[in-house]
């Protein structure tokens, strides 16, 4: 079974900013999107569970999600599918989406300075921060891959985001629920923690996560404060 301890490279030397990845990791928006998809395949006579979908499709581009989906799925998908997915999960995201287990709480009482760096656009991210609730928990602290034209795995915008916040990357923890995101934190040279408590996470997507070798393992975002506030 995975731990949720971080390694004493984290507790002996406690980061200068925490760098939080968002769908996924702070707010529930993969297993919501993952269901949606499960359902439009099931519409199309495919059965794939949103488990698997999750999986297939975590911190990868866009523009790999309909060939991913096809090949997982073994089917052509309509011309419109994901913007038809886009549209339902809008409108899923408006009725309200929960931050994960501990988001809240951490994010009130986190004594380290913390941001959040994305692959989401800015306009996105704004939506699915006041859907959750949690908008002014975050504020303006927020950034974009896509304000650089480069996406995770690429290290760019969580490089952004250090030079931002005034810190150097070394000094920069990184929060990610996904191998594309563990990956762009080694490039930038970031300590990292991964998310494993999401409600769209499968033992698959754990395997993975572990195979990345991060610096520890959270259950709940709420772990991390406490982790660290121990350790200062």
């Amino acid at each position: 079974m995975i731990g949720t301890s971080l390694s004493h490279t984290i507790t002996a030397v406690p980061p200068k900013l925490i760098i939080f990845d968002f769908d996924g990791t702070l707010v529930e928006t993969e297993a919501l999107v993952a269901q949606i998809i499960s359902s439009k395949l099931a519409e199309l006579g495919r059965t794939v569970s949103p488990a698997d979908i999750a999986a297939t499709l975590a911190g990868v581009p866009r523009a790999q999600e309909v060939t991913l989906l096809e090949t997982l799925a073994t089917v052509s998908l309509p011309e419109r599918f994901m913007e038809e997915v886009d549209v339902e999960w809008r409108e899923a995201i408006l009725a309200g989406v929960a931050p994960t287990a501990g988001t809240v709480d951490a994010l009130t009482t986190l004594r380290i300075p913390f941001c959040v760096a994305s692959n989401a656009t800015r306009k996105d991210l704004i939506l699915r921060m006041r859907s959750a609730k949690i908008f002014n928990l975050i504020g303006p602290r927020f950034f974009s891959s896509h304000d650089l034209g480069l996406h995770k795995p690429d290290p760019a915008v969580f490089l952004l985001a250090a030079e931002a916040m005034g810190v150097q990357p070394s000094e920069c923890l990184v929060i990610e629920d996904s191998v594309t995101g563990l990956e762009a934190a080694r490039r930038a040279k970031m300590r990292s923690c991964a998310f494993i408590g999401a409600a769209h996470q499968s033992e698959r997507m754990h395997s993975a996560l572990q195979s990345c070798e991060p610096d520890g393992f959270l259950w709940r975002i709420s772990d991390l404060a406490q982790i660290l506030h121990e350790a200062v």
